[in-house]
């Protein structure tokens, strides 16, 4: 069995043409000209594995490498004898088996963005102290009075002090570690009628929520949501989701580059959209609990999530390039939150579900 290749000695990137032959046991000769002559055992030999109609490199015991072009003759020698060694080609070849290593390579990398990241980045947020987040604590802070997000609270300061007696119902009840929730009061400027957490246990509430609010229970419920984010660590859980999703980019990929690609960043971020939406529901789980557990009514969650909206809805009327659109199944799905009248029907469930309770 002899076919010309292309010889390189391992010390110069400069190929020298041969002719090789293997002989019944597999033994190979190469020959070029008058000066080269060299002699390998089989079982010396690295062959890589076959890549449609490429060269194939066979690896020689004395750091030197062949590039053989005549495929079917290598497979030949294998099929004789190491048939084993031929086995990737064999499976690459035949496109049922190309397709259903696809398939379970899609359904493996959809799970376990699904299911295995959330999991491994609950676990790991949660054996993490909370110290090494107590400088983004200040910093977000900062940051949202100086780019005039907000700015001081107007509130009285009579009004100033129930609303702290109220999140200090929340505040006593989660305390973690020695960590106490922390309470920010600001004017709402660019934020708006809003309540945000920032890590690890700092929430901000606008005066425009506080004056929203009908109902100082509104405003408790409002607090136990935003305690949930702290308390299931949702920041720190959001940073490690998007890392693993990187990383899974890059495995999947076997391209580091492939994660600033389209075909790559929209999916991944379509998949922290819903990562956030599932916070929101734990959040509202977890406030959920908290209300029914102080003997007051879910209720006031259900109410206080609905008015937002409205007040959402107005505000954007100021804004016609932003709003005046309703939900779509896609708009849905590209939103950081679930919609709002599922998260209020949840809980009214929730909340009638422990009424019906005995």
């Amino acid at each position: 069995m002899a076919t010309p290749a292309l010889y390189f000695d391992g010390h110069r990137s400069h190929p020298h043409p041969v002719v090789i032959h293997f002989d019944d046991i597999g033994n190979l000769s190469i020959k070029g000209g008058r000066e080269l002559s060299l002699h390998f055992p089989f079982a010396g030999i690295t062959v890589a594995p076959r890549l449609g109609n490429t060269p194939r490199a066979l690896h020689l015991p004395d750091g030197g490498l062949l590039e053989v072009a005549d495929n079917d003759l290598i497979d030949d020698l294998l099929r004789r004898l190491g048939g084993h060694r031929n086995l990737v080609h064999r499976l690459e070849s035949r496109r049922l088996n190309v397709l259903l290593a696809f398939v379970v390579t899609a359904i493996g990398t959809a799970l376990f963005a699904l299911q295995g990241i959330p999991l491994i980045a609950r676990a790991v947020a949660f054996s993490l102290p909370l110290q090494g987040l107590a400088s983004l604590q200040e910093e977000g802070l900062d940051l949202l009075d100086r780019l005039g997000f907000v700015a001081p609270t107007r509130l009285p300061p009579a009004r100033q002090e129930e609303v702290r007696e109220i999140f200090a119902r929340v505040a006593a009840s989660i305390e973690e570690g020695g960590h106490s929730l922390r309470l920010e009061l600001r004017e709402g400027k660019r934020l708006g009628t809003n309540a945000v957490a920032l890590p690890p246990r700092t929430i901000v509430v606008t005066d425009q929520l506080v004056e929203l609010v009908k109902d100082d229970r509104e405003l408790l419920a409002i607090f136990a949501h935003e305690a949930g984010h702290h308390h299931q660590r949702h920041h720190l859980r959001h940073l490690l989701e998007g890392s693993f999703m990187t990383a899974l980019v890059v495995f999947v990929s076997g391209d580091l580059s492939a994660v600033n690609s389209l075909l790559a960043t929209v999916p991944t971020w379509v998949l922290q959209l819903k990562y956030s939406r599932d916070f929101e529901t734990e959040a509202d789980r977890f406030a959920t609990d908290f209300l029914l557990a102080a003997g007051e009514k879910p209720d006031h969650l259900a109410t206080i999530l609905l008015r937002l909206e409205a007040a959402g809805d107005e505000e954007a009327k100021t804004k016609p390039e932003e709003g005046g659109e309703s939900a779509s199944p896609i708009t849905s799905y590209l939103s950081t939150h679930p919609e709002t009248a599922a998260r209020a029907a949840a809980i009214l469930e929730a909340s009638r579900a422990a009424a019906a309770t005995p």
